[in-house]
Parts: C-alpha cells; structure tokens; sequence
C-alpha cells in the first residue's frame, strides 16, 4: 500500500484525532442506512470485513417475504476505474489486493488493512460516489410518495451469504437533524468548540461570521468527524486559531448525514481571542534541596520585570510569599527553612500589567543530605577464618552506624557490603570459611547517619588470612627394588603455591624423615633400607608450611644383597645313588637346587629343582660314570650362590 494513498485516505475526510480512535476495527455486522428524497431512496451499508470477492444483492418487498431483487452490484473494476481516469491511489482504495504478487506485498498490505479499513469507512459514509464504486450504495427511483417500502441488503463472498440487514423506508419527506446545543469559550491561542455529538458515526461542518460580516461562511473544507465516544468532557471538537487579538466570531453548526445532506443550524454562539497581557504563567520549575539550602530554577518568560516566590507547607492552601523584592534571576535560593519538613512552592511572573497566574506547587522536602565524615585508620587483624577490623570512629550525634564493604579488586567500582545493617561500634570480626585463604581481599569502611547520608570511604586494607589447609597427599604409583635399595616414584600435586615433597620411613609407630633437603622431584632412593618389609609416607607441603596427611603409602621388601654362604659341599655314594651334602647357616637362607654334568658334554642340567636343607640324594646314576655335581643356594631376597664343583665315580 503507497504511502500517497493514505495520504488521499486521510485528506478525504478531516478528521479530529483527538475527539476518537481513527483506527477503530470495521463493523461487527452488516449495518444498512437509508433515506428518502427527491422522490427517491437511497441505500448506504457498512460491511464486516473487506474482500475483493464481495457482492451484494438488494430486494425489496414487505416484511416476511423474500421480495423483488432489485439489483445485484460488485465494486467497479480496476480497468473500469482506469478507463475513468482514476488515478491508482483511488483504485488501490477500491481493489486493495489487486497488486499483490509477492510475499512482502502480502505484508505491506497486511500491515495496512486496519487503518484502510477505516479510512474506507469514513470516505463511503460522506462520498456516495465512492460508496457507488465499492458496490455499498443503492438508488431507487421506482418508488411512491407516502408508501413504506421493505428492503433486506445481503453481503456474499464468492457467492455465499455471510451477513444481511433489513431496513424499512417511508417515503415522506423530512428535515434534517439539528445539533441541540453548541459552547464556544475564549482562549488566548482561540476560540474552542464543543458540541452535542450522536451516538453514530457522527459528521459536521462548522460555518463562521466575523464582526463586520453579513453572511456565515464554511469553516470546514470537509466534514469533521467526531467518533461517538466523545462528548462534552471532551477538551474541544475544534479550535478557531484564525482570529486576530480583539476580532470576535460568531459561530453554528450544521450535522452532516451518511449520504452527505447537511441537517438545520444550531443556534449561534459567539467568541473571541482572550486579551491578556500579564505575564504568562511560569513553567518548567525546578527544584533541588539539600539540608542547606532548597534551589528553585525555572524557564524564563518574555517581558519579564521580576518573580515573586510563594512558600507553604500545604500544596493548596498557605502560600506567602518569602522574597522582598522582585527576583531578577530565573533562580531562587531558600535558606530559611527546617530539615525533616515537606515545602511547597509557587512561582509568578510580574510585568507592568500585573502577576501571572501561580505555577504549578512544587514539591521540595528539606532533609539532611551531608555525609558525615569518612572513617579513617583502618587496620586490621587475623586469624584463621575471621579478619578482625578496627578504625577511628566519627564523632557525629546523628550517627547510625558503620557499614563493611569487601572487594577482591582494590580498584573495582562496586563493592559488596558485608554487614546485614549498620554497625554501631568502630569494630567488625569478619569470619569465613578457613579455606578461603588462597586470594586478598580488601575491606573499606563508610559511616552513615540517622538521615542514610552515607560518607566517602576510609582508608583501603589488603587481607590475606593464614593458610591452615592441608595440601592434597600424593599417590606413591612406581617402586623399584634393587640390591640394597629402593627407588620410589609419586604423582605431582597441582597446588598453586606447591613448596615441596617429604618422605618418612615407618619403624614401629614412629616415622622417620628420609630426606634432609626438601624434595621438589618426584622420585627418591632410600640407600640404607631395612632387611624385610618397608613401609614408606610421601608427604606435600605447600608455601605456608601445611603438610599433607601421613598415611602409609606403599609397604616393599629390601633386599640384602648378599647371596647365602656355602661350605662344605660333599659328595658320597650310597646304596640308591649319590648323596651331595652342604652347610649354610645363613638366617634368610631359603633352599637350594643340584646341577649335574656327565663331564662328556660339560654341560650342567638342574636334577633336583628348588629344595630345602641341605642333603640331597642323585638316584638316576649308573655305575662306573663319571659326574660334576654343583649346588645353587637362595635367600629370601632372591639372592643365588653357586658352589665348586665337585668330582665322583660311581
């Protein structure tokens, strides 16, 4: 829809924004109108919704009969309309839809249906030739004076009747309507008009006579329109601002009906331009107070002598005026007041004619709005958990107390308040959460009075409280045993202030520390371990000296090192075979195995596997053979000795 034609929309009607809703939703039903001159009656009808698909049918007959069809009309065509020499803003008017092809035309039309649904309302309501080519306006011709004729209007969409109205006509003439009652009241910018308003779609021309004129003439190019929710309280329908200062105009008015006929004049009323040359009453005030002085500031007027300032502790009643003399300035200063009471002030404007009318009564409470002094000296204390603050008090009856602030950015621009409400003495034990050791905080203190004036800030202080948590222990995941050692391996602890590991041997119920320097590696070898199972304790501290806990970690066995000690290796025959005999009296000695030879291939092979004592007895020999026999002996560290070899024949 083009923007030119809601333009056309809004010109074919004037309209009075203020005196209804232009955009009111299109009748609920089919509402007919009629009306009977020059022997003729002519029909008008409002329709729900508009749709290029419409058409409508007129019959006429009596009552309670389906009656003579009378004519069947559709709006004009759009290439009939051209052929006229309409232009296209009144032809969209007609055939809204004609032109949508694509989707943003749907929109645009969609967006538009509302306001031109209204304004297609208004235009066919006083333009009958534009009613005549939507299809909503009927003459007939064929009718009797002193006759009531029966017509019934029906509305079909793609040929489905979807509303109807019935309307009966008496063919006598009639006079229009007159408007009862008409005010007309002086303005300084006018004359303003209010009058009766019907409970319709309601039109008017207004007409106008100046002092001097003999005959009225037509205000009004087009019919106002007045929506029936206005009515007297309405401010004005309409506003002469044509006059001259001193010209007077007389003024009536002429209802417009649905087919455009004016109705009688309303009785005349007269008015004129409101002559007043005092000042003009002084607006846009305003106020600023504190507990030392209220500030009154205001625009300044035109031929101006001065300002006088009216003061009341009532905004209606009471106002006397505080200045002495006239105030010059488009500002005013009020001292002479009490803290905790409400004030009220006008403002007037004075020239050589006289004193404007009062402005508007400003408010202005007097309360105490100066901080007291800030808080200084602020020191403080911890211990683990709790930050106890202490500061230099302020010396101020109307004191309330103090408030806490906590930040984590000395330089943020907002900081959280700590306390639930004011503190009363210069002293405050913050206490957290013994873990929240890691980060500084930084406290600042305010103080605030009996009026929640609140004072800068003391001094800042940065707060790091002790360090009591025990870092994480590491997990002991690799060991190695070696000959007289032990090389134990554990995990990294991902701590922010990691100082280093220790490593405890366990011996009884009591722990001995392994590592004289502090270990920042993640191995160490115990040289000197003890025969037998260890049992080892790896430990992290952190920067504040925190050890972690002492749980037995890791339990290994040592090995000596020392294989057993042999002696004495003798071989014998016996009845069954050979018998080998050995001493070793070694405490972890753990048993032994016997190896042989033929001595043909000088090769030794295990004859006995793993067995304990020390006496073993070869029974798969044969007689007149020679062998090599050998021992191994074990310990429980898995430690071997092999012995000499020793010869026998069997």
């Amino acid at each position: 829809m083009t923007s030119a034609f809601l333009k056309m929309a809004v010109s074919a009607l004037f309209i009075i924004g203020m005196a209804g809703d232009l955009y009111a939703e299109p009748p609920a039903t089919l509402t007919a109108y009629a009306k009977f001159s020059n022997n003729q009656v002519q029909l008008k009808w409002l329709i729900p919704k508009y749709s290029d698909a419409n058409s409508y049918t007129i019959y006429r007959g009596s009552k309670g009969e389906p009656g003579r069809l009378l004519a069947t009309l559709t709006p004009v065509s759009d290439d009939a309309l051209t052929a006229m020499g309409f232009d296209k803003d009144y032809r969209e008017f007609i055939h809204p839809y004609k032109d949508v092809k694509t989707l943003d035309d749907s929109i645009m039309v969609a967006k538009t249906a509302k306001q031109v649904d209204a304004f297609r309302i208004l235009r066919l309501m006083q333009d009958n030739r534009f009613a005549k080519h939507l299809g909503q306006y009927f003459v007939d011709t064929d009718v009797k004076p002193g006759m009531t004729y029966h017509y019934r209007i029906e509305l079909l969409n793609n040929d489905k009747t979807i509303a109807r109205a019935s309307i009966d006509v008496a063919t006598k003439e009639t006079s229009g309507s007159t408007v009862m009652w008409v005010q007309a009241q002086d303005t300084e910018k006018g004359v303003t008009l209010n009058w009766e308003n019907s409970a319709e779609f309601s039109f008017y021309h207004l007409y106008r006579k100046l002092d001097g004129e003999k005959e009225h003439t037509r205000l009004t190019k087009q019919p106002i329109y007045v929506a029936p929710s206005s009515s007297v309280e309405t401010r004005y329908l309409y506003q002469d601002t044509a006059l001259k200062e001193g010209q007077r105009a007389h003024y009536y008015v002429r209802k417009v009906d649905q087919f455009g006929d004016e109705g009688k004049a309303s009785y005349q009323v007269s008015g004129e331009i409101k002559v007043d040359r005092k000042p003009a009453r002084v607006t846009n005030i305003f106020v600023k107070n504190s507990d030392r002085k209220i500030s009154l500031r205001w625009k300044k007027g035109e031929n101006i002598l001065g300002y006088n300032i009216y003061r009341s502790l009532n905004h209606k009643t009471g106002f006397k005026k505080i200045n002495s003399d006239p105030v010059k300035e488009e500002a005013y200063f009020d001292h002479d007041f009490s803290t905790g009471k409400s004030y009220y002030y006008i403002v007037t404007a004075v020239n050589m004619h006289g004193e404007s009318t009062p402005s508007d009564a400003m408010l202005a409470y007097a309360r105490d709005v100066t901080p007291p002094d800030a808080p200084t000296a602020l020191t403080f204390s911890v211990t683990p958990g709790t930050a106890h603050l202490k500061w230099q008090g302020v010396a101020t009856p109307d004191l309330l107390g103090y408030r806490v602030y906590m930040s984590m950015d000395r330089q943020a621009e907002s900081w959280a308040m700590i306390t639930k409400k004011e503190v009363a003495e210069p002293s405050y034990l913050h206490e957290r959460a013994k873990t929240l050791s890691r980060h500084n905080y930084y406290y600042r203190v305010t103080a605030v009075d009996k009026a929640f004036n609140e004072s800068a800030p003391s001094n800042i202080i940065e707060v790091k409280l002790p360090d009591v948590t025990k870092p994480e222990q590491p997990v002991v995941d690799q060991f190695h045993v070696y000959p007289g050692k032990i090389l134990i391996q554990w995990s990294q602890i991902a701590l922010y202030d990691f100082s280093h590991y220790n490593i405890y041997r366990k011996t009884g119920a009591a722990l001995t520390k392994l590592n004289d320097v502090p270990l920042k590696v993640l191995l160490y070898t115990d040289a000197k371990p003890d025969l037998g199972l260890n049992e080892y304790v790896v430990t992290s501290v952190d920067q504040s000296g925190n050890e972690s806990d002492r749980k037995v970690s890791l339990a290994v066995h040592a090995h000596d090192g020392e294989p057993a000690t042999v002696s004495g290796l003798s071989v014998k025959p016996v009845t069954k075979g050979v018998e080998l005999s050995f001493v070793c009296g070694d405490e972890d000695y753990t048993g032994f195995e016997v190896y042989r030879s033929s001595g043909s291939d000088k090769k030794y092979h295990n004859i006995s596997g793993f067995r304990k004592g020390t006496r073993f007895v070869d029974t798969r020999v044969v007689h007149k053979q020679v062998y090599f026999y050998m021992i191994k002996a074990f310990d429980r560290s898995g430690n071997v000795r092999e012995s000499r070899s020793v010869k026998i024949k069997y």
